[in-house]
């Protein structure tokens, strides 16, 4: 018995990425997010010391919106590709 393989079509192989991606970027969420309270939780004396505290906050916070933003470019293309398919 032969077995066959049916390639995927275009849709399918974008849905995959697209959850694949999307799968990737919960993962980096949780992380920033554990990151960023385990950052903001940090006591500091002196004034330099929070302010270097505060802009690797602010740093994980824009890594934080740039994977939400390809989660939500991701979901876009795909939207768009199942709109054109029908």
């Amino acid at each position: 018995m032969q077995l066959r393989i049916t390639p995927l079509s275009t849709i399918e192989r974008l849905e995959q990425v697209t959850e694949e991606t999307n799968d990737r970027v919960r993962n980096i969420e949780r992380l920033l997010d554990i990151a960023i309270f385990e950052v903001q939780g940090i006591q500091l004396e002196n004034e330099k010391a929070r302010q270097e505290r505060d802009n690797i906050v602010a740093f994980l916070n824009g890594a934080m919106a740039m994977a939400i933003q390809i989660k939500e470019i991701t979901d876009k293309y795909l939207e768009t590709a199942l709109f054109k398919d029908e």
